[in-house]
């Protein structure tokens, strides 16, 4: 559109056609006129806006909002624009006059029905802008991040935290409840304020109400009472402020659980072959030897047993050897294979006479991966799906040894010439010093140099690329004391050590 057009509000408006169905004639020659008559025509319409005004509309959080006018064609401020909001009922709720593009516009959320506020209008001259007054679809997000917290309006609100003394009761318990209540801004002069709390059983009956009276210190302590014949499940305390006869504000809730104990009849322990005690342990020929007994100490005889286990990754720290930092992959890892983060089941079993049973955790086909397992085992009863768990958490690798490194000085920036060194030690799965052969220290010098690189596009562009070579390569004697190793920091550069 001309730039000295008219402005308003336009419908744009387009015609067409389509064949009819099942129509093949084509429209050459004298046969057009025919094939027209056997056409449908098809329209569609647009509302447009031709304007100069640019609105932008920032709410406050006094309910006040702040109207900026901009000419979209050069983007300076535009000065005595009428801004008018518009109600619902198209009467005219208020009126300003722009300065220097901005104006004013004082809280109108509480008008009502026929006189809710629908639109905020700029007209200046025969040019004409709108912008809805509330619609989600014309918000702007300007973070990148969820973003929340307390309206610096409601400072003056009120804020509860509710807590009980535990989270779970027997039917019949005495239930002690807590609450600290203060204002937003901490404000102090809440003593006597009337309160009132609420006890919801499990089906969503209010079992007690008690009414008390806010302390000095903005603490409340409530004792409310459960009858031995109350339904078990989750039951809700809840804080009101009394504001009039039939007016109460919720201010907090808290949940917490009502339930029938009924002890264990019996007890599970499993132990697993090999030293648990350990660092890790080797894949091969681990199994779980599970002892399944009541609380008389007899053996739990033919009682289901079922057992799952879930792999994570695995890391080596070891309490023994603070501040060293040790390697946990393998000389053939494949990081694609790594069965970490799996979910297995190993089956069900059925305890002998002694109430005993066992589980092969057929380790071996993880040996290229290092990860921590969690094993669960559970045993039921014989007369119902009531059961027993235990579980253990240990650290699985395929290595004879594994070599960690401590450095005395930070390794991502070491001057020119500083005297810098790491020391270096090897512990086998047992945690006790080792003292592995064949060891190579290897110096390699990483640079980044750039690269005339052929770009998707079909251009070219130069690109930093790495580029390693080794500086220098000898044996590396490592005794089972450890051994410090001096870095070389005679020439700038950026060098990794590697063994």
């Amino acid at each position: 559109a001309d730039a000295d057009a008219s402005r308003g509000l336009f419908f744009l408006e387009a015609e067409g056609v389509k064949p009819v169905s099942g129509s093949k004639k084509r429209m050459e020659g004298d046969g057009v006129a025919n094939d027209w008559s056997r056409l449908d025509q098809a329209q569609t319409k647009r509302f447009v806006l031709v304007t100069d005004l640019g609105l932008l509309v920032k709410k406050n959080a006094d309910g006040s909002r702040d109207v900026f006018v901009q000419s979209i064609q050069s983007g300076d401020p535009v000065e005595g624009v009428t801004i008018t909001v518009l109600a619902k009922n198209g009467e005219y709720l208020l009126q300003r006059t722009t300065t220097d593009g901005h104006v004013l516009l004082p809280d109108v959320g509480d008008f009502q029905r026929e006189k809710r506020p629908v639109a905020i209008l700029a007209t200046l001259g025969n040019d004409l802008s709108f912008l809805p007054f509330e619609r989600p679809d014309r918000l702007l997000d300007f973070s990148r991040f969820d973003i929340g917290g307390v309206m610096a309006s409601e400072k003056e609100a009120l804020e509860a935290f509710l807590f009980t003394e535990r989270g779970v009761y027997r039917p019949g318990d005495e239930i002690h409840l807590g609450a600290v209540l203060k204002r937003r801004d901490w404000a102090s002069g809440l003593a006597g304020l009337p309160l009132e709390v609420d006890l919801i059983n499990a089906k969503d009956e209010v079992i007690d109400t008690q009414k008390i009276a806010l302390a000095a210190d903005g603490f409340i302590d409530v004792a409310m009472k459960t009858d031995e014949s109350d339904p078990t499940g989750r039951y809700i305390a809840r804080l009101y402020l009394i504001r009039g006869r039939h007016d109460r504000i919720r201010l907090g809730q808290t949940a917490f659980k009502v339930e029938d104990f009924q002890p264990d009849r019996m007890k599970i322990d499993v132990t697993l072959t090999g030293n648990e005690l350990a660092g890790w342990l080797q894949p091969e020929s681990i199994s779980a030897d599970v002892s399944l007994q009541t609380l008389f100490g007899f053996p739990a005889a033919k009682r289901l047993l079922k057992a799952r286990m879930e792999l994570s990754p695995g890391g080596f720290a070891f309490e023994q050897f603070p501040d060293f930092i040790f390697h946990n992959r393998l000389p053939s890892a494949n990081e694609d294979e790594s069965e970490a983060g799996q979910k297995i089941d190993l089956g069900e079993q059925t305890t002998d006479e002694a109430g005993g049973a066992q589980f092969d955790l057929a380790l071996e086909r993880f040996d290229k991966s290092c990860f921590q397992v969690s094993l669960l085992i559970e045993g039921f009863e014989a007369d119902g799906g009531r059961s027993v768990r235990t579980g253990k958490n240990f650290l699985v690798a395929a290595l004879p040894y594994v070599i960690g490194y401590k450095p005395d000085a930070k390794l991502d920036y070491l001057g020119k010439d500083t005297a810098a060194k790491v020391r270096f030690m090897a512990v086998g799965p047992d945690l006790k010093p080792f003292t592995p052969k064949d060891l190579k220290v290897r110096i390699v010098q990483v640079k980044h140099v750039s690269v005339l690189t052929k770009q998707d596009s079909g251009s070219y562009a130069y690109v930093s690329t790495l580029r390693e070579s080794v500086v220098s390569e000898s044996p590396f004697h490592l005794p089972a004391e450890g051994v410090d190793h001096p870095l070389p920091t005679d020439a700038a550069a950026k060098r990794s050590k590697r063994i």
